[in-house]
């Protein structure tokens, strides 16, 4: 039987049961508030579920696959993440859990792209964008008319719902359609590749828009 059909189990009593496909995980008690059902089945919430994973030794890449998968399935919420892992510092999971949420934190994207966009345009003597305007009957972050460019910002990490992600191609497409040129930035990238980030708009500011 391959891992990947074995079923992870808590129980509450003691002892050394074992059943094939099954791999128990004693616990004295679990919250109620930790604890929901399926099909009238008792199981651990989805915020302890990913705690639980993550204490099992599934880290990094995975971890972050199962954290991405219950935030594009709506099953949690970041506040009622961060609360079970203050109830639990040192708990083993925690460190890798809260070392992927990390990245999940909101944050004021756009200050902090606006703060780069200025910094640039004072060092490379590029004239500053108008921010918030209205292009294609749409609010835009950043737009500069003579190159044609817009440049907008995800609102947080490059973990974004489906939904989302189709949304911001959609304001892509449209505005490619209508001349323009887009350059979009994740929070990852605006907060931790400035240079990068920088770089990029400077190169397209330097372009001639062709008519």
């Amino acid at each position: 039987m391959s891992a990947s059909a074995i079923v992870d189990v808590t129980v509450h009593a003691t002892g050394r049961m074992k059943r094939p496909g099954i791999r128990l995980h004693w616990r004295r008690e679990v919250p109620a508030d930790e604890v929901t059902t399926l099909d009238g089945l008792p199981i651990t919430t989805p915020a302890r579920t990913l705690l639980d994973l993550a204490a099992t030794g599934l880290r990094d890449r995975k971890l972050e696959a199962a954290v991405d998968r219950a935030d594009q399935l709506r099953l949690v919420d970041f506040a009622e993440l961060q609360r079970l892992l203050a109830r639990y510092p040192g708990r083993p999971g925690t460190p890798s859990l809260n070392a992927v949420l990390a990245r999940y934190q909101p944050a004021d994207t756009r200050s902090e792209l606006e703060e780069i966009v200025v910094e640039l345009c004072d060092a490379y003597g590029l004239p500053r964008p108008k921010g918030n305007c209205v292009i294609e009957g749409k609010v835009r972050d950043f737009y500069w008319p003579r190159a044609g460019l817009v440049v907008e910002a995800d609102s947080y990490t490059w973990h974004r719902s489906p939904s989302a992600l189709n949304d911001d191609r959609e304001r892509d497409v449209e505005l490619t359609l209508a001349g323009y040129r887009v350059l979009r930035f994740t929070w990852e990238q605006v907060t931790r590749r400035r240079e990068y980030v920088a770089r990029a708009i400077v190169r397209a500011l330097l372009r001639v828009r062709v008519a």
